[in-house]
């Protein structure tokens, strides 16, 4: 398993360097979705057929997982791109054009290839487990409900507190421009936080579906806490590399205004949706089909 890790480390290091080293000689080239056809889709690819050889609960928890993923990411990509909520840049690098109801076609491929990176990758790690005998963390499920539940709220109450500090009456002219360090920024419309709500939501919400997949089918949850560490991290390094060269970069009218590189702190939370949502969905489904235990 820590082999591929770094196979995929090493893959990411140097399709960005060269990206850095081809667009800095003058070359604007479709950087995006070089990126995606490299790093991203031949590990998801790799790790389907893995997980295919498991049978069809798997094979079918898989799709309808990514059925799922895809239309809630399609629908909440349109809706957030005619709102305004990011934009695309392209100083540095170009979009291939197409798009799909105003989306280009590099984010609409984005999403269900990282989402479904995460999903396959919880089953490897699943098997890399069972490999070395290790049973599941033991907790208490009064324990782990107080903690799903308890975040969620948190979660809940900050969604509202940032609800109160919106001002529509603030608007803000179409601004665009470029950090000291090289980030691009976009500040356009209301002060609004409509991105930061929508993540704090995200996470509330998951939160309780995490629980009760946990609590219904056979998550395992040793698997699950791996899985978000290097889950968060990978999405870290995709993030701060899309939103360095202006592949996507986020409305700060919409955002917290805190920064990390070009990745506002609230999308970090999304990091966990892309954990808890996929999962939980692929083993209420294996279990709805009658299959019990992991892989």
């Amino acid at each position: 398993m820590l082999s591929g890790l770094l196979l995929w480390g090493a893959l990411y290091i140097g399709t960005a360097t060269a990206i850095w080293f081809t667009c800095s000689a003058g070359k604007i080239i479709p950087a995006y979705f070089i990126f995606e056809m490299v790093c991203l889709a031949p590990f998801t690819v790799w790790l389907f057929l893995l997980a295919a050889r498991k049978g069809r609960a798997v094979v079918t928890g898989v799709l309808l997982e990514t059925c799922v993923v895809a239309a809630v990411t399609y629908t909440v990509q349109v809706l957030a791109t005619l709102s305004g909520f990011w934009a695309y840049f392209q100083d540095k690098d170009a979009l291939l054009g197409p798009t799909i109801s105003g989306v280009p076609v590099e984010e609409f491929l984005f999403y269900p290839l990282t989402i479904n990176f995460s999903m396959l990758l919880y089953l490897w790690i699943c098997d890399y487990i069972k490999s070395r005998r290790l049973p599941d963390i033991n907790y208490s499920r009064r324990t782990l409900g107080l903690i799903c539940i308890g975040f969620s709220v948190a979660f809940a109450l900050l969604a509202a507190c940032v609800f109160t500090l919106r001002s529509p009456a603030q608007v803000q002219p179409a601004l665009k421009f470029w950090t000291q360090s090289g980030i691009p920024r976009y500040l356009e419309g209301p002060r609004q936080y409509n991105w930061t709500l929508i993540c704090l939501i995200s996470i509330a919400v998951n939160a309780v579906v995490f629980y009760l997949a946990e609590l219904k089918t056979s998550l395992m949850l040793r698997a699950a806490l791996i899985l978000a560490g290097i889950f968060f991290l990978i999405c870290l390094l995709v993030n701060l590399l899309g939103t360095g060269r202006g592949w996507w970069v986020y409305n700060g009218q919409q955002t917290s205004g805190i920064w990390i590189g070009g990745v506002p702190l609230e999308d970090l939370a999304v990091c966990l949706t892309g954990v808890t949502l996929p999962i939980s969905i692929f083993e209420a489904t294996r279990t709805m089909l009658g299959e019990k235990g992991l892989p």
